[in-house]
């Protein structure tokens, strides 16, 4: 685990925050974020190759809820846009504690430095009048929730999560990529 990094980026952003949340060891990073665009949407898991300037690709997202599954006990993340506040209400109303999410993942964290801080970014976000802004404020509910259940899983999880992007494994055909 010393040689992957966890990096969930909260600066801000013209969008009201920047969008990225990723993991890197070795010359591999996985991305975990939301499809570009204006409209809400599930976390996707994207590697790409250091040097390359290839994508490895995208993980299957049913096999990576049940890698999570398999990893904790207590899984509470569902890669489920719909589950999530679209909304400063729906916000407010919301009863999982991102507080403690934040506080859990506040070493991994770059950009905000207090929950306070980022709490009221993301109240700004839902607020706006900038569709993209209030899906990027879901989006980085849904990672603060994905990367708090799995901040205590070993480093196999990040690799069989890699794997699954390249996809490298049995359950996967033989496939090549042209660079």
């Amino acid at each position: 685990m010393k040689d992957i990094k966890i990096e969930i980026d909260t600066s801000p952003s013209k969008d009201g925050m920047i969008q990225g949340a990723y993991v890197t060891f070795a010359d591999y990073t996985t991305y975990i974020i939301r499809t570009p665009g204006d409209k809400f949407s599930n976390l996707k898991y994207e590697s790409v190759i250091k040097g390359s300037g290839g994508k490895g690709g995208a993980a299957p997202v049913n096999l990576v809820e049940d890698l999570i599954q398999s990893t904790t006990s207590e899984k509470t993340f569902t890669n489920k846009h719909q589950e999530y506040p679209q909304t400063i209400e729906e916000f407010n109303d919301d009863k999982r504690d991102y507080k403690t999410m934040y506080n859990n993942l506040k070493k991994y964290i770059k950009g905000t430095s207090t929950y306070d801080q980022f709490e009221s970014m993301i109240k700004e976000m839902f607020e706006s009048n900038s569709a993209k802004s209030r899906a990027i404020a879901q989006s980085k509910l849904m990672q603060l929730n994905f990367f708090n259940d799995v901040l205590n899983a070993e480093s196999e999880f990040w690799t069989d999560l890699l794997y699954m992007s390249l996809k490298v494994g049995k359950r996967f055909a033989p496939h090549g990529k042209l660079a």
